[in-house]
Parts: structure tokens; C-alpha cells; sequence
């Protein structure tokens, strides 16, 4: 289990430019793209089912070693009838850091 269970990256939406790739596999904190200085402390995933509507909830607790930073990674996916990739409608990239959660980006 590391960093490598992320995706690549994900897009942010920047104004009336379209969106913007940034990469998840870094340091969210200072940037540091060292995957071996990045250390994946805990990875959880729950899926919640409500009629046609499947949510799912990965969250990756990361470390890194460079700055001491402890953060977490979000990701929401909301899938339609079964969770396969043609069935995903999106997924919301959330960052958290000590108890505040904010909006990242979609991939």
C-alpha cells in the first residue's frame, strides 16, 4: 500500500479557462513529488447504496515526510446502478487537514 494507490491527478476548474490538471501524488502542503518521501498512513473505503445511487468514499491519509504534514486525500464517486467506470457520473476530490475539509477538483 502507498501513494500509488491515488490517482494520477485530478482537474480544477479555473474561471471561464476551462480546467486545470494538478497532481494528487504530491505534497499537498509544500509540494514535495517524492512519492518515497510521501508515506500512505491509511486508506478507507465505504461504499453507502441508496436506490439506483451508489456512493463511494475512499479516503487516503498521507504523510509527508519532508514537511511533517499529515493530510488526507477525498475522494467521492457517485456511480449509477452497479460501480463500474461507465457507470460513474463523477468524482469529487476533497483535501483535509487538521479537522477542515475543502473542494480540490473532479477527475
Amino acid at each position: 500500500m502507498g501513494v500509488k494507490d491515488l490517482p494520477d491527478k485530478a482537474y480544477i476548474p479555473v474561471g471561464n479557462r476551462g480546467m486545470e490538471a494538478f497532481k494528487l501524488r504530491e505534497c499537498m502542503k509544500c509540494g514535495n513529488e517524492n512519492e518515497d518521501e510521501l508515506e500512505l498512513l491509511d486508506k478507507q473505503d465505504v461504499t453507502e447504496k441508496e436506490g439506483k445511487n451508489i456512493l463511494n468514499i475512499k479516503t487516503y491519509k498521507i504523510k509527508c515526510t519532508k514537511c511533517g504534514t499529515t493530510y488526507r486525500i477525498i475522494v467521492k464517486s457517485i456511480y449509477v446502478d452497479e460501480q463500474t467506470e461507465e457507470n460513474r457520473l463523477v468524482s469529487a476530490v476533497h483535501y483535509a487537514e487538521n479537522g477542515e475539509e475543502q473542494w480540490l477538483g473532479v477527475f
